[in-house]
């Protein structure tokens, strides 16, 4: 029998929070535990229950989602967040990609990508939205005119594997290889790369054309 996977909503919306909890209870084995308008109650909350996976809102009154997200992973590193904003600013954006969130969904994404980043998220593995991908990647366009760094053909396959979302468990399970021996390689190809997280990998690899658009999540 699948084991159920608890989650929360911090999202001070009423008509939003309420179309999410329809979501989540159209998934199987995915039990809502709790509601919050704001970081301050979700904290409050977190005393009470430790859920599997949080969706997380970014501007909310008393104190914002990210303010929520450092705390909540100071008290538990391994609670998965998946931010949900309808914000693009250049100013979010930058705040949102170097903090260890599991994954971003723009308001603007239809349901069933929700659904899909949160199965995949339970799963163990990494979803940015579409709308991440391409706002970094304008933001991002120019592109170092040093020579590109040589990968070989395992390091390629798993840079392509990362950018899936695909976790490093996952990705040992495809290569039949193991889970250090992955970390060490992906520690590589962020070195060489001149990346810092799996965010900027992706938007690197699609400058670079090592990855097509199409690569980026599974289907």
């Amino acid at each position: 029998m699948k084991i159920h996977k608890k989650i929360m909503i911090v999202e001070d919306h009423p008509a939003y929070r309420e179309g999410l909890k329809q979501v989540i209870q159209g998934i199987k084995n995915l039990d809502l535990v709790g509601t919050a308008e704001n970081g301050k109650i979700f904290l409050d909350l977190l005393k009470k229950t430790i859920p599997d996976i949080v969706l997380m809102d970014i501007v909310m009154p008393e104190m914002d989602g990210l303010e929520a997200v450092d705390m909540a992973l100071e008290m538990y590193p391994g609670l998965k967040i998946i931010v949900i904003s309808g914000h693009s600013e250049e100013e979010y954006l930058n705040i949102i990609i170097h903090k260890k969130i599991s994954g971003f969904i723009h308001k603007s994404a239809r349901v069933n990508e929700i659904e899909k980043a949160i199965k995949m998220v339970i799963d163990g593995n990494q979803f940015y939205s579409e709308e991440l991908i391409q706002l970094l990647k304008i933001k991002h366009q120019k592109i170092d005119s040093n020579e590109m760094p040589r990968l070989t053909q395992r390091e390629l396959q798993i840079l392509r594997l990362t950018c899936k979302g695909i976790s490093i468990t996952g990705i040992a399970n495809e290569l039949m290889l193991s889970a250090r021996t992955v970390e060490v390689y992906k520690a590589k190809i962020l070195h060489k790369t001149g990346q810092s997280n799996t965010i900027n990998l992706i938007v690197y690899a699609l400058q670079h054309k090592l990855i097509s658009e199409d690569d980026i999540h599974n289907d």
